[in-house]
């Protein structure tokens, strides 16, 4: 299958370098590499016009976040391409890292798949777990699913690190309104709205240094992930499941900012964002759901009932009160018969 791979880097010129040495190694040779220079005042672009010639680069004359970067990029790929992958500049690839990536396609019922990924300075896994699932709110959580020990493992959704997809899944990967956070999470739920499988291909290996770019905006941080969290709330579930799950939501915003209240007032602003743009909820809202081809509870199957991942807690104290708001989250979700991992068959 002809690929297309797009880097998105803001600044940090080392980590794209770097980041295209890999790519100039792999064992899979037909690709193209797209790099989105996102308004890079460091000299990025030269330095890959440089030592990169024949990469296709395109450069942005602002900082339009990630979202809007990869989709400027996947408009700038190559029309014949069946495959477009979205990689972080942050990353360093393992040889086989595309060639086992694609290969997760050979399955028909694939609309996206993510690498394994691994933290660049050590041994241990980046994300907690190898299995990315999340709660029903929003959060991500931990689980082992029956096929664990497959070469290629069904999840809920893929990291935006190291994600591709098949190209004519959607017209843009991403809504660019969500610049930053959960623009991946929202992309993979879309696939299995529309019926497709989301996969994680376990020797796609891909190292990675973590946030090397939002250390300079971290400020926002915390606003784009609350913000976006709920915008996918509610443009994303089922009516019915937004009714039943409101009043959940609505404690896990109240404990969220009292946990952290060094933080609150950006993330106050991000439910005032989706307080003052009704409309453009609804109107994301109408786009998503007029593609679903499959019942809500086909996609909830794969997310989890629990209140919030347990193991993110050290207190004891606070952490005997999440075990309590877990086990009484999954009964509330049984007694309003939403399916989750959770449930039995």
């Amino acid at each position: 299958m002809k690929v297309s791979v797009v880097v998105v880097g803001y600044n940090e010129k080392k980590y794209t370098l770097d980041c295209l040495k890999g790519l100039s190694n792999q064992d899979y040779d037909n690709f193209e590499t797209v790099v989105v220079d996102n308004g890079s005042t460091d000299g990025t672009s030269d330095a890959v016009r440089k030592n990169y010639p024949d990469v296709n680069l395109v450069t942005v004359r602002d900082n339009v976040g990630a979202s809007g970067g990869f989709n400027i990029g996947a408009d700038n790929v190559n029309e014949k391409s069946e495959i477009v992958v979205l990689l972080v500049n942050d990353t360093i690839v393992k040889e086989s890292w595309l060639s086992e990536l694609v290969r997760t396609f050979d399955d028909e019922k694939v609309g996206v798949a993510v690498s394994r990924i691994f933290d660049k300075y050590g041994a241990t896994e980046f994300y907690t777990n190898d299995f990315e699932t999340m709660s029903l709110l929003g959060y991500n959580v931990s689980y082992a699913p029956k096929d664990k020990d497959a070469e290629f493992i069904d999840i809920f959704y893929a990291c935006g690190a190291s994600l591709a997809y098949r190209k004519n899944l959607v017209d843009k990967p991403y809504d660019s309104d969500y610049f930053m956070y959960f623009e991946d999470t929202r992309l993979s739920w879309l696939a299995r709205l529309k019926g497709f499988l989301v996969k994680k291909a376990k020797k796609s290996i891909v190292y990675h240094y973590g946030h090397a770019t939002i250390k300079k905006i971290s400020g926002k941080k915390s606003y784009y992930q609350e913000r976006n969290r709920l915008v996918n709330f509610l443009t994303l579930h089922s009516k019915y499941h937004i009714i039943v799950l409101s009043p959940w939501y609505l404690l896990s915003m109240i404990l969220h900012n009292l946990i952290n209240l060094r933080v609150a007032h950006y993330r106050i602003i991000g439910y005032l964002w989706c307080l003052v743009h009704p409309f453009r909820i609804i109107k994301k809202r109408l786009a998503v759901q007029k593609q679903r081809k499959v019942k809500f509870k086909e996609v909830t199957k794969y997310m989890s009932c629990r209140f919030y991942e347990e193991s993110s807690i050290k207190n004891s104290f606070l952490k005997s009160i999440l075990q309590a708001l877990n086990w009484c989250m999954c009964l509330w979700c049984r007694i309003f018969r939403i399916r989750t991992i959770e449930s039995k068959e």
